[in-house]
Formats: C-alpha cells, sequence, structure tokens
C-alpha cells in the first residue's frame, strides 16, 4: 500500500498537535487542584478563626441530674459571656426516644431523661437575614437508676491458665422486660460485649485477672446501679505463714497455706528444703512441723489439674536451750557483780581521801596496795553488804 510524503507529514503535525493539547489538559488540571487545595485552606483557616472568635455557651444544671426513685427533673440554664448583646437561645435534646432542638428562653424545665446542649443566636445588625451562633455548650446529662440490684455469680475467684470463666449477671427481678439488656465493665483493657447475660472467657491468662461490674440497662440513660465488684484472678499465687519461724526443743511450728482471695476448694502440697521434695499433701491449709528447714507450699484443684505457684519459701530454726541457760546465768552474774564492784570503788576512793589526810603521802603508796588486796578478796568472799558502812 502506497502512502505519500504529504500524508505522513500531516499525520505527524496531527500527533504533535494531540500531544500539545494533553499536555495543555494536564497542566490546566494541576493548576485547578493547586487553586481549590489554597481556597480549602484558606477556608479552614478562616473556620478556625471564626470558632476562635466565637463565644461559648455554658449549660448549667440546677438540682440533680441522677434520678434515684424521683421524678424530680433539674432546670438548666444557658449562660453566654457576652452582656452586650440580646441572645436568643438554641436547645439540643438527645432523648432516649428522640432528638430534637426548638428555641426556647434562658432557662428550661426538663421533662425527660438525655443529653441537653445549648447555644447562643443573635441577629447580625449589617444583614437582617444573617444569623450569628456561639459555639455549642458543654453537655449535661440526665439519667435515671432504679431500684433493682444486680449480682455476678461466678463458679471460682482463681482460675489456672487456660481455663474457661463464665460469669453470670443476676438481677432481683422475677420476670426479664423484653427491651432490657445487659452491661458489663472491668478494669482490665479489653473490650466486653454488650447485651448479654452471660460473659465467658475462653482460654483465660493473666490478663484477664481484674474485677468486673455488670448491670441491667434499658438504654443510654435508664440503668440499675453497677453490682458488687467481683475479683477474677488467673495463675494464683500461694503464700506460706507461721505462728513463728523459732522451733523450741520437742515442740512444732503451725506452717498456714493461703491462695487469694480465697483459700476453699484447694488441696495443698508441702515441701522441705527443696521443691523437689514432696513433704505431705492435705485437703486442710496447715501443717505442723518439728524439724528445722525450708518449706514451700502450693495449692491444686479441678480436673484436669490446675496447681498454683509456688509460695515463697519460710525458713524455720531450732532453738538451743543450754545456750540460753548459759546467757541467762551469765547475765545473772553480771547483774550480782556490777554492784559490788561499783560499791566496793566508792569505798576504796573514801579510804584514800582519809589516808591522804591522816598518813600523808609517803604511807599511802603502802595503804592502797593492801586496799587493792582487800578489794579483791572481798569480791571473792564477801555478800551483798559489801557496801555498808
Amino acid at each position: 500500500m502506497y502512502i505519500s510524503t504529504y500524508s505522513l507529514s500531516t499525520l505527524a503535525a496531527l500527533f504533535l498537535i494531540l500531544s500539545a493539547v494533553r499536555m495543555l489538559q494536564i497542566l490546566i488540571s494541576i493548576l485547578i487542584l493547586i487553586n481549590l487545595q489554597s481556597a480549602v485552606l484558606f477556608s479552614l483557616d478562616m473556620t478556625e478563626d471564626a470558632k476562635a472568635d466565637k463565644p461559648r455557651a455554658v449549660l448549667t444544671a440546677h438540682g440533680d441530674t441522677v434520678l434515684r426513685g424521683t421524678y424530680t427533673f433539674p432546670n438548666l440554664t444557658c449562660s453566654i459571656n457576652d452582656p452586650d448583646h440580646d441572645w436568643t437561645y438554641e436547645w439540643f435534646i438527645d432523648s432516649s426516644d428522640y432528638g430534637h432542638k426548638f428555641e426556647e428562653a434562658q432557662t428550661i424545665s426538663t421533662h425527660d431523661v438525655g443529653t441537653y446542649r445549648c447555644r447562643g443566636i443573635k441577629q447580625e445588625p449589617a444583614l437582617n437575614l444573617s444569623k450569628f451562633f456561639t459555639e455549642y455548650s458543654n453537655a449535661v446529662y440526665i439519667e435515671e437508676i432504679i431500684s433493682n440490684k444486680a449480682t455476678i455469680k461466678v463458679q471460682n475467684s482463681e482460675f489456672c491458665p487456660g481455663e474457661n470463666i463464665s460469669m453470670t449477671c443476676e438481677v432481683n427481678e422475677q420476670r426479664r422486660p423484653i427491651l432490657w439488656l445487659y452491661e458489663w465493665k472491668t478494669t482490665r483493657s479489653y473490650d466486653i460485649p454488650p447485651s448479654r447475660e452471660k460473659f465467658e472467657i475462653r482460654n483465660a491468662s493473666e490478663a484477664h485477672s481484674g474485677e468486673y461490674w455488670c448491670r441491667w440497662t434499658f438504654n443510654r440513660y435508664v440503668f440499675t446501679d453497677w453490682s458488687p465488684p467481683v475479683t477474677v484472678i488467673v495463675n494464683p499465687k500461694a503464700t506460706v505463714s507461721a505462728d513463728t519461724t523459732f522451733l523450741p526443743a520437742g515442740g512444732t511450728v503451725t506452717l498456714s497455706c493461703s491462695v487469694s482471695p480465697s483459700s476453699s476448694g484447694w488441696k495443698f502440697y508441702w515441701y522441705k528444703d527443696t521443691q523437689a521434695t514432696l513433704l505431705q499433701t492435705t485437703d486442710e491449709a496447715v501443717l505442723n512441723v518439728s524439724e528445722r528447714g525450708r518449706y514451700w507450699c502450693r495449692g491444686e484443684r479441678g480436673s484436669p489439674i490446675c496447681h498454683t505457684a509456688f509460695s515463697e519459701p519460710i525458713s524455720i530454726q531450732e532453738i538451743d536451750i543450754s545456750s540460753i541457760i548459759i546467757g541467762v546465768v551469765c547475765a545473772a552474774v553480771l547483774l550480782i557483780l556490777f554492784p559490788l564492784i561499783l560499791c566496793r570503788y566508792k569505798k576504796t576512793r573514801e579510804g584514800r581521801q582519809n589516808s591522804n589526810d591522816e598518813t600523808g603521802g609517803a604511807d599511802y603508796q603502802n595503804l592502797t596496795e593492801e586496799k587493792h588486796q582487800d578489794l579483791y578478796s572481798d569480791l571473792l568472799h564477801s555478800d551483798v553488804g559489801v557496801c555498808a558502812n
């Protein structure tokens, strides 16, 4: 097929024109995006500036916002820190059945549970059709707590890693209304599925240890009080203690093993000197020992077997009666000799002063030597009357 040189030139020129048009379209699109972004940023800046300049409404409740067995609802007041303008007030209510807004006076009477907010409105003098709004106020929650009591039923308080935990929220009501639900909370940092009467944990770990509460709830604003807390411990620890750590000759020391928070339902294993030397197994949490050494304990329960960790060791030492007797005798002897020595020393000083007065310095040396000999003799043979004049 024959194509003339003129046709090729035309096609090349057409291709260049189309490419230039395409490049121009891309350039225009880029410019439009840049301008649009600048306009959005400018608008956001203006919005932030406008918010910063806006006054904020403050909502205050006059009365209790938590109703218990009474339907005395509080009054609410919407305040704006701008006395130079005449404000009208717009109220927003998110109740259990509906959500709506309306214009009303600065103070209103409430008649339903829910979340309340307000804001101020004023007419712009420059533009008759334009209105100026303040920022929304803080939220005030009006809630009702009914008298029914919730409690948590759980089979055990202590669980070993890998066990399943099942808790039931019970409310003192014979018939449960269809629309009522259950709510759970815990001190642990994980989510609990709402609306369930039973709360179950599969393959429990130490991360599930903590306190748990439940309550009965009709909606976000009507519910019971939280139940008393239930403490759940996964991988409980044993603790050993003794009435005394000194073993008297021929006597015994009573050891006690406890598992927190409850020691009921556990069998106790006792170990002496090493954790590999099993001394005894008891159903009771006490053991009487008559030998010195280091002792451990741990608990066991359930099927399959569940063990607590070993307790910290406690050391029991024997009392050496002979050493105590010798110490007591030595102390008694010292208590007797000390006043004798003190009194004899006093008499010696008095004798030395008298000798200085009567015989002078020359005869005092012989007298002092004689009195020293008399002192040692008296300490060996005298009685308590050594201090008598």
